[in-house]
């Protein structure tokens, strides 16, 4: 059985590519909306007969008595056998309608009679096989090729000037039939022929009524005069309230003295009163701070996505997307941020919240891993330093993660080390932005921060290495801690998360578990027991979510039976933490897991973006390591044995490498000599660790013991069998120790 419920059609046909066949045929004997073969028109297939197969279903018999024969009866007689679940007979009509040569005119009427529910619904009828959403998928294709040609629309939008009633009511008809598309062409036409036919136009969008308000105010946007004639009046034709404000900014921002005077008459005519300058930007800005603070532009979907209507100028076009509720109030904020700077040109308030709005729309559409230029901001001017980093400061308060990481991004090219001076005993934003709980804002300051090549030590900067390692610490897997005092149930829960794919570590105390949290990057959920102590898990949970690296993390509380009301009051009072029963198996397990994955941040780094920043991070630590003097010597002291794991993980074995060579220490240069006698590790990279070996040396001198210098010489003497590439490696080591001991 299959689901006959509604459906979302604009997320189905983002999905159609992946759950339908695609092949598209390129003949009419194997596609049903191709050409027909030169030789002449496509045989029309044999229909369906009656046969004496025993069928007493009255309902079969009278389809079959009606003896279909052509796409439109085949098509009926397919949908009636559907509705009855007669799948064997159905695959009868499947089959000719697959067969036949459909034109595309036939396939949007079959589309239109039936609807695209039918179709969807049809492509997921599992008894039907692949036929069924090659049929489906074919008329979706065929119908939208038909809906967009330019060529009949324009024949339409012609015919509404025709002298016959009937003529014009038709193309009126067919425009509607067509939906946005129709509305999209009228838009089209208007921006391509200017004044001619203007107010045919008009009078045909306000026909469309309520549903043409949204591409309306979409289209004040445009830099033709006549397109945003036509939205003003079909705007005021229509009484649309809710694009007051739109026309209100319109109004006071336009050059255009008479066009700006149709836009204020405009209001007029659909709220009886005109707004100052004044009050038109406190229109704007309450309703950039309503989107601010957590409003949205319209009500979403079931999937969370709005119908998000914009102007695109490069194609003197409206564009129609489905976007995520998030991003779509993104780019109305971004929109009326550039309206109020526009209308106050003066405030640096609108021009900060310009910037800002800016940035994080550029994020958005750009993606959120990707690091953003000036180039991907598409405009004019340049924000200064001080703009770029007032938005950091202010999102380090609001806890705004996307702008401030792009203002960060934007720093690292046009900022400096003179940015980390802190000035009158203020926090310098930068250093501030080392201890936030967005990773990504972390990373980018740390790499603008390394990127300025600071020439003296600054405040925070012995945070740097530390911030550095804990991105290094990712595998890319996901990783789930456990705390709880009993090593057995540690124990078994371990297994019931390796049995559903998660990689998992135990502690038995809240001072360990604390301490491993922060140390490893790839902690996708916590789960505590309410047992667990030094700390109780009431000032665990607080340390936890006081610490940046563990803050935004899911926590999961496991109370025994008579702690469960106070768990639940824990979990209510913190952000991102739920309580769950203890699991005893791996289904509960991955139940509860799946819940506290809901609680992360939809934009939770994906496993390659952890190993990506991972890599990043190491190659930081390059540069990093080469300036201890400013940095600090302690920080990668105490992690060297980090360093040296990680020459060993690939991705991150050659700067690794590098950053072992420029610690030097005895244990550093020791790791370096023991990489490079392993003849299962490639040549290359046992070549550069004996590279870096001799950066070490040059550093520090040789720093091995006796001991340690007789183990070299013992691998020397004992290579004899090994490759002759193995051997000189070997041999430039002892050349390189030697040599220092003589200088």
């Amino acid at each position: 059985m299959f689901y006959r419920g509604g459906q979302n059609l604009k997320r189905w046909l983002f999905l159609v590519p992946l759950i339908l066949c695609p092949a598209i045929f390129v003949g009419a004997q194997d596609d049903p909306f191709g050409v027909k073969d030169d030789d002449g028109p496509a045989a029309t297939p044999a229909s369906p007969k009656a046969t004496d197969d025993g069928e007493d279903d009255p309902i079969v018999l009278a389809v079959r008595d009606s003896n279909p024969s052509d796409p439109t009866s085949w098509f009926r007689a397919l949908k009636l056998m559907v509705d009855i679940e007669r799948y064997d007979e159905a695959a009868k009509y499947l089959n000719a309608l697959n067969n036949a040569a459909l034109s595309d005119e036939s396939a949007f009427d079959l589309q239109r009679q039936y609807g695209t529910g039918f179709l969807i619904e049809l492509s997921q009828i599992e008894e039907l096989g692949e036929d069924a959403p090659r049929l489906a998928r074919g008329i979706i294709d065929a119908a939208q090729r038909y809906s967009r040609d330019a060529v009949r629309v324009n024949t339409l939008i012609i015919q509404l000037k025709d002298l016959s009633i009937q003529k014009r009511t038709e193309a009126l008809q067919e425009l509607r039939a067509l939906g946005d598309e129709g509305l999209i062409a009228l838009i089209r036409y208007v921006a391509q022929n200017g004044d001619k036919d203007q107010g045919l136009i008009r009078d045909t969008l306000i026909a469309w009524g309520a549903q043409a308000i949204a591409p309306m105010i979409a289209t004040l946007k445009s830099d033709s005069p006549q397109v945003r004639q036509t939205a003003i009046q079909v705007l005021a034709a229509l009484k649309a309230s809710e694009a007051t404000v739109y026309l209100a900014s319109m109004a006071q921002n336009l050059e255009d003295p008479k066009q700006a005077e149709q836009a204020k008459a405009a209001i007029r005519e659909i709220s009886g009163a005109e707004p100052s300058r004044g009050e038109t930007i406190q229109w704007v800005y309450r309703l950039w701070k309503y989107l601010d603070e957590g409003g949205n532009v319209a009500q979403p979907d079931a999937y969370g996505e709005v119908e998000q209507w914009s102007w695109d100028p490069a194609n003197q076009t409206l564009v129609k997307q489905a976007l995520p509720v998030t991003e779509a109030n993104v780019a109305r904020k971004a929109l009326l941020a550039e309206d109020l700077r526009t209308l106050d040109a003066t405030n640096p308030e609108f021009n900060q919240l310009f910037w800002e709005s800016r940035l994080e729309a550029a994020k958005t559409t750009l993606g959120v891993s990707r690091r953003l230029t000036l180039s991907d901001l598409n405009v004019n001017d340049v924000p200064s330093a001080e703009v770029l980093q007032s938005i950091l400061e202010s999102g380090l308060g609001r806890d705004q993660g996307l702008s401030s990481v792009a203002a960060v991004e934007l720093l690292a090219d046009l900022g400096d080390a003179s940015l980390l001076d802190r000035k009158s005993g203020n926090a310098v934003p930068m250093v501030g932005a080392l201890r936030h709980s967005d990773r990504r804002l972390r990373l980018a300051a740390l790499q603008a921060i390394v990127s300025w090549q600071p020439q003296r030590s600054f405040s925070g900067a012995n945070r740097v290495a530390e911030a550095l390692v804990y991105f290094i610490s990712s595998q890319g897997q996901p990783r789930v801690l456990i705390g709880h005092p009993g090593q057995r149930k540690n124990r078994d829960l371990v297994g019931l998360l390796n049995e559903i794919g998660y990689e998992a570590d135990s502690a038995q105390n809240g001072r360990d578990l604390f301490f491993k949290a922060r140390q490893h990057a790839d902690y996708q959920a916590i789960l505590i027991s309410d047992a667990v102590d030094s700390p109780e898990i009431l000032e665990l949970v607080q340390q936890l979510r006081k610490d940046p690296r563990t803050a935004k993390i899911p926590i999961g509380l496991l109370p025994r039976l008579e702690y469960v009301e106070r768990a639940r009051r824990i979990a209510r009072d913190h952000e991102k933490v739920e309580a769950f029963p203890w699991p005893y198996t791996a289904e509960t397990a991955q139940l509860e897991l799946d819940q506290l994955a809901a609680l992360s941040d939809s934009d939770w780094p994906t496993p390659q973006e952890r190993l990506d920043q991972a890599a990043t991070s190491m190659e930081q630590l390059v540069l990093v390591a080469g300036q201890d003097h400013i940095y600090g010597f302690d920080a990668l002291v105490q992690n060297q044995g980090k360093f040296i794991a990680a020459m060993y993980q690939p991705g991150l074995d050659q700067a690794a490498i590098s950053v072992v060579g420029k610690i030097a220490t005895p244990e550093c240069q020791n790791a370096l000599l023991d990489f490079a006698s392993l003849e299962s590790l490639s040549l290359d990279l046992r070549t550069a660790a004996v590279d870096s070996f001799e950066s070490a040396i040059a550093k520090r001198g040789v720093l091995l013991t006796t001991q340690d210098l007789k183990q070299q010489y013992d691998r020397y003497n004992a290579s004899e069998s090994l490759s002759t590439e193995t051997q000189q490696l070997l041999g430039r080591v002892l050349d390189l120790i030697e040599q220092a001991a003589r200088n």
